[in-house]
């Protein structure tokens, strides 16, 4: 399995390997790559979808238990698991694109890497805000026992 390059192809045209279209040559990856990304993208889809499903199920329960704290917290884990898989989905179609398209593999593997980041800086402010709002809980019940 050997990476290359290969030139874009105009509309319709195929290109050589090793000639130049344009006066540019772009990189392409090689057809084991390419299975990797679409098993990857295939994956990442698969996960986005059941997020936003269990996301909106998550929504209903936390409507159904009411708006108190477990509500809305449910609510919340709901709005999460939506976010994330609706990022995720077009991730998944960014990545699949470096291998069913021709010409454009790098801007196409980062536009998936842009979109991936995103997800992940989202969860980590998320894990982040939650690992405070468990210490001050945990302070809070501790103040509080300490009283009685």
């Amino acid at each position: 399995m050997s990476n290359r390059f290969i030139p874009p192809r105009e509309t319709g045209a195929i290109a050589e390997p090793g000639a130049r279209l344009g006066g540019t040559a772009t990189y392409e990856f090689g057809r084991g790559d390419s299975e990797v990304f679409i098993g990857l993208a295939r994956a990442m889809k698969l996960v986005g979808i059941l997020s936003m499903l269990f996301g909106a199920l998550e929504i209903l329960s936390g409507i159904a238990v009411g708006l108190n704290l477990a509500g809305l917290v449910t609510l919340g884990e709901g709005a999460v698991l939506m976010l994330v898989g609706g990022w995720l989905v077009p991730a998944s179609s960014s990545l699949a694109a470096v291998a069913r398209t021709f010409g454009d593999d790098i801007g196409n593997l980062m536009d998936a890497m842009r979109r991936l980041r995103s997800v992940y800086t989202l969860q980590a402010w998320l894990l982040g805000l939650v690992c405070l709002l468990v210490l001050v809980s945990v302070l809070v019940a501790m103040g509080s026992t300490a009283h009685h």
